[in-house]
């Protein structure tokens, strides 16, 4: 009998306690979602190695 008891004393030692959510009242505060922004239109742009070519190829056009 006391072989028993202390067999499920130890069992009871080894398994882990789950911790309980605690018991609240409080709710999550959701910020409000931000206004969207607005569309932006792209600029053209070039890009300075292509103008390097572009200036190449015309110099050994013409040298």
């Amino acid at each position: 009998m006391r072989l028993l008891q202390k067999e499920l004393e130890e069992e009871a030692a080894r398994l882990p306690k789950a911790n309980p959510i605690p018991c609240t009242t409080d709710y999550v505060v959701i910020p409000p979602k931000p206004e969207p922004k607005h569309c932006t239109k792209p600029e053209g742009f070039q890009l300075q190695s292509l103008i390097r070519h572009k200036e190449e190829m015309g110099t050994r056009k013409n040298g």
